[in-house]
């Protein structure tokens, strides 16, 4: 029997602050942008993270409508957030 090989799952990060110009404060994400873990980093181990981890940055746009889908999620209104 075959098994075919699990395709990779693409991996998203989003800045979210710098820390005393040392540290890089940021979220990550496997496979779906709105599911995050919180993490921090020295800025020199972010940079090789995002290498090694082949990340997509997340622009303003795709930040903000992750926000506002957990707005709409938090708030539990459907007025909130309309897709297009």
């Amino acid at each position: 029997m075959s098994v075919s090989p699990t395709p990779a799952l693409p991996k998203f990060v989003r800045v979210t602050g710098i820390r005393n110009q040392r540290f890089v404060e940021f979220d990550f994400a496997v496979g779906e942008p709105e599911l995050f873990v919180e993490l921090i980093l020295p800025l020199d181990h972010f940079a090789a993270f995002c290498a090694d981890n082949q990340v997509v940055q997340l622009d303003e746009a795709a930040a903000a409508r992750i926000d506002a889908d957990k707005q709409q999620w938090r708030m539990g209104d459907s007025q909130i957030v309309q897709h297009a």
